[in-house]
């Protein structure tokens, strides 16, 4: 059983035992998560399409951590000043264990 769902702007596909590392959640670690806004469900063959969501679906998780992802630069140069920015940004994740879809 697969289920894709939509959280803050942005498309998972997850199925039951997956780890998913989605943008940072208020929560705390250890905390139970549910995803109401859920696309797309399908079981043995069978898919069940929303129309924008499926009608009672549901997708739970457990938070398992929090963490920073890796270092992204953006450089910036304009040769007639001979200037140079350098900007550095760390995005902050949540990993979410999946443990039930419920359609």
């Amino acid at each position: 059983m697969y289920a894709i769902l939509k959280d803050r702007g942005r498309q998972y596909k997850v199925q039951v035992g997956d780890l998913v590392r989605i943008d940072k959640l208020p929560q705390k670690k250890g905390d139970k998560v549910t995803f109401d806004n859920v696309l797309l469900v399908g079981k043995d063959g069978n898919v069940q399409v929303g129309n924008p969501k499926v009608a009672g679906a549901k997708v739970i998780g457990v938070l398992e951590d929090q963490a920073k992802g890796e270092k992204l630069i953006a450089m910036r140069r304009i040769m007639i000043h001979s200037l140079r920015t350098r900007r550095g940004h760390r995005a902050q994740y949540s990993m979410i264990r999946i443990e039930k879809i419920e359609a």
